[in-house]
């Protein structure tokens, strides 16, 4: 078998050797290559799952918001809704308590009006006096101390109010129409002396005083 020289030999191998290192060294840059690959889409994934991460937190908080928003709206709705309809309750109570102060205004009015024409009638011949007379009459039918002062009050008050009815052609009833249990000095209760004013044919005019209940004994005639 021929043998190579020596320093062919150790050519041959440092040559194998540069290719060993060479390859290696090959092998090394692609596993660093393949190495930063696989880093680079581990990063880019991570990011990627930190993006998606940020936008659905951003999401969720926006819906969040949203949701709030949405809530104070409805809550706000709510409470216009409340107050619109506080409003109108306030409104028709105003209106309510406008008509009833009206209707008791009239209703007093009418009560007032009623309670003079009652005074009036409760006088004799309280449509040929004054609104002065009238008070003036009450006033002395009130500060009387006895019923007989109160007869004789009214029997003056009788004979005047005949007189003045002849004076201008009026006629009047025998006694005042009133209402029972009421005195024609505008107080209530008690009983009251009947009086007659009689006119005979002749002409004569009487102012009689009947005592008890009822009408009084009849006036001068012919």
């Amino acid at each position: 078998m021929k043998t190579l020289p020596i320093k062919k030999t150790l050519v041959l191998y440092a040559l194998g050797l540069a290719s060993c290192v060479t390859a290696s060294f090959a092998m090394a840059q692609e596993d660093r290559g393949r190495d930063a690959a696989m880093e680079q889409e581990r990063s880019e994934a991570q990011e990627r799952i930190r993006d998606e991460a940020q936008i659905r937190d951003r999401d969720r908080e926006s819906y969040d918001r949203d949701g709030v928003r949405d809530r104070d709206m409805a809550r706000e709705q709510t409470r216009n809704q409340d107050r619109e309809s506080d409003r109108a309750s306030d409104d028709d109570y105003r209106n309510r308590d406008r008509e009833m102060d009206r209707e008791r205004s009239e209703t007093q009015e009418r009560n007032r009006d009623e309670a003079q024409v009652r005074e009036r009638d409760r006088i004799y011949g309280s449509q040929l006096m004054t609104e002065e007379e009238r008070e003036h009459y009450q006033q002395r039918m009130r500060a009387a101390t006895s019923e007989e002062e109160r007869q004789k009050i009214r029997s003056e008050h009788h004979a005047r109010m005949v007189e003045r009815a002849r004076e201008r052609g009026v006629t009047l009833p025998d006694e005042p129409p009133q209402r029972p249990g009421m005195s024609d000095d505008g107080r209530s209760g008690g009983h009251r002396m009947g009086m007659g004013g009689g006119a005979g044919p002749g002409g004569g005019m009487g102012g009689g005083m009947g005592g008890g209940m009822g009408g009084g004994g009849g006036g001068r005639g012919r």
